[in-house]
Order: structure tokens, then sequence, then C-alpha cells
């Protein structure tokens, strides 16, 4: 993450002196961080620029021009729905780590969120999930149970309902195992 902060040369890197800090001193911007959090936010970040790079000849400076047409290209090739809103989260996260100042900040106009949501909503209706998963009502887990320990069932309706019962107690969907 810190590498990312240096790349993009964002004013936290420099000291009041205008001199470069060692990368050990910027370490704590991340300490509360989840490292799932950082991986998946300096995955996304690393993607925006090396798109930044092929687009703009090495450099990765960027404006809001440039992340909203990443996210255009990203909504076309993108197999997840929640893509769009993970850049601009990565986006956000690493120009406030990196004390950019609020009048460059991207990620506050606002015609970024809405781009990024209505490309997810599109994404959506392209690859419609599953669904929710059904719910079984009470008395049919207690009816379950009941035919679990009740011998005059065949054994074949036992195992049944024992199956669908370990599947509902393992907050798995039965047609999933």
């Amino acid at each position: 993450a810190v590498e990312v902060l240096i790349e993009l040369e964002t004013p936290v890197i420099f000291d009041g002196a205008g001199e470069k800090r060692a990368p050990e001193l910027l370490m704590p911007l991340f300490g509360r961080r989840r490292a799932s959090t950082l991986r998946a936010r300096v995955r996304h970040m690393t993607r925006f620029l090396d798109w930044l790079r092929l687009r703009h000849g090495g450099n990765t400076q960027y404006s809001t021009t440039d992340v909203l047409t990443y996210l255009h290209d990203i909504g076309e090739t993108a197999k997840g729905s929640t893509v769009p809103r993970a850049a601009v989260y990565a986006i956000t996260f690493f120009e406030k780590a990196g004390g950019v100042d609020e009048n460059r900040r991207t990620h506050l106009d606002p015609l970024v969120p809405a781009t990024a949501d209505a490309i997810e909503d599109d994404l959506v209706k392209q690859n419609p999930t599953r669904g929710e998963t059904r719910r079984l009502p009470f008395l049919v887990v207690v009816s379950l149970e009941l035919v679990v320990g009740d011998e005059s069932w065949p054994l074949y309706s036992r195992f049944l309902a024992g199956y669908v019962l370990v599947s509902v107690w393992s907050c798995l969907r039965y047609d999933d195992s």
C-alpha cells in the first residue's frame, strides 16, 4: 500500500521541508486496516494505475475524467457486479490516506459514485445472481427433526431429513451441498 502512495506521489510522502519520507514512516497510515481490505484496495488501485500507464504513456497522474473512463472500461469487461464500486473505494482509500487536497479528490465528484452505481446496476441486469436463499419455515425444521427421530419412517426418508437439517444448521442451502 505504501508503494502505491509513493507511485502516486501523494502529499503525505513529503515532509514539511519537501523531502521524501522513508516508507517505514508511512506504515502507520494503514495500521488499523484489515489485511484483506488492504489487499483488495491495493489490487484495484494497481489495476487502475496499470490502466493509466497504458493510457497516458507511463504517467499515473489522473483526473475525474480518467476515473469515469476507467469505470466505463471496467464496466464493459467486469465479471462481478461490484467491481466498479470496489474501484471507487480503492481510489477513495488512497486519496484519503495520501492526504490529497479535497479540491483534487476525484471520488468527491458526484458523478464518480453515480457512474459506478449505474454501471453496477447494468452489470446486475446483465448477469442476474441466483437470488436470496429460500428459508425453511420453523415448523418445517421441527417436522424434519421429528422425522429423523421417528423410527417408523423409512431409512431413506430419515436420512434425507437429516441431510436437509445439517444443511440448514450449517447455514447452507440444501441445493448447494
